[in-house]
């Protein structure tokens, strides 16, 4: 991400639209995975409920 970026609220205005658009198609539930990002989940409202576990096979 750009540095510039950061503070504006620009992502927590697209999370806003997504979340309302997502009521208007009459979802009860967003859940979302990420790693980097959970202190800004928080800050907009969102609870941790799980933890995420993945395995690679090569």
């Amino acid at each position: 991400m750009l540095e510039e970026y950061r503070g504006k609220k620009i992502g927590k205005h697209l999370m806003a639209e997504a979340e309302n658009l997502s009521k208007e198609r009459g979802s009860k539930l967003v859940a979302l995975a990420t790693r980097r990002a959970d202190r800004f989940y928080e800050s907009i409202g969102y609870d941790e409920s799980a933890k995420y576990f993945k395995k690679h096979f090569s």
